[in-house]
């Protein structure tokens, strides 16, 4: 099935970003990719309707993804955050404006499965 929807993935690490972006992409999903926090935020806040889900990293220079997901959650509060994170203990401390955590490594399965919870498949 293909996906319906449009994605921003927000991580540092260029190999990452381009990885997922690849993989939806192939599954039909319109992708929108960062390596910087900053740059993205302020593609969001001008553009923020385009968004349907939002994938980000945890831990990244500049701005945390945790400092992100909350700017973003208060420019679009209905819109699904997913947060990527190597630090399997942060779920338990997830914040309520993050919808789940993908820890990493993460296998291209799961990260479809989680991907298909927020956005249609057509």
């Amino acid at each position: 099935m293909n996906g319906a929807g449009h994605i921003l993935i927000i991580d540092d690490e260029r190999d990452i970003t381009e990885l997922l972006k690849m993989v939806l992409e192939k599954f039909k999903y319109s992708v929108k990719s960062f390596n910087n926090p900053v740059d993205a935020l302020e593609f969001f806040e001008k553009e923020h309707d385009l968004f349907d889900l939002v994938i980000t990293d945890l831990s990244m220079p500049e701005m945390s993804g945790l400092e992100l997901a909350l700017k973003i959650n208060h420019i679009k509060k209905d819109i699904p955050l997913l947060m990527l994170s190597g630090k399997s203990d942060f779920i338990k401390t997830r914040p309520e404006y993050i919808n789940n955590i993908i820890v990493k490594p993460v296998t291209l399965d799961d990260l479809l499965m989680e991907v298909r919870k927020f956005l249609p498949e057509q």
